[in-house]
This record gives structure tokens, C-alpha cells and sequence, in this order.
């Protein structure tokens, strides 16, 4: 049986009015968990009432899978 992710990254980001957390199962730098809140802002269409609440995206990838978002 596996883990879930538990590490919640303390920073949150927003993008417009749009809030966005990151939890993964390591550690990241701001820089890192930028990309995945921008992944993640990127990959949905946001209505007026998502504008209020803190999205929090889940990253299961790995480290190497990370490097990939560049």
C-alpha cells in the first residue's frame, strides 16, 4: 500500500484571483512549486466562483518528472 502525499508547500500562489497550493511528497523550492500551480492553473477553465477558495494541486510525480516542467 502507498503513501499519499503529505508535504504542503507553505507559499501560496496566485495567479490573477485565482489561489493555488501545492502538496507533494517532497519538498520543493518556490521556483518548483510555481510550475506545478501554473501546470495546474493552466490545465482548467476557472469560473467567478472558484475566485474566493485555495485550490490545492497534488503532484504524485517524482523529482525527474518535475525537471520535465522546465
Amino acid at each position: 500500500m502507498t503513501s499519499l502525499p503529505r508535504v504542503t508547500h507553505p507559499k501560496i500562489f496566485a495567479v490573477g484571483e485565482i489561489r493555488i497550493g501545492v502538496i507533494t511528497y517532497f519538498p520543493l523550492t518556490d521556483a518548483q512549486a510555481a510550475k506545478i500551480a501554473m501546470l495546474a492553473y493552466r490545465g482548467r477553465k476557472w469560473t467567478k466562483k472558484d475566485q474566493k477558495q485555495v485550490h490545492y494541486q497534488v503532484w504524485i510525480g517524482d523529482r525527474d518528472a518535475l525537471a520535465l516542467l522546465g
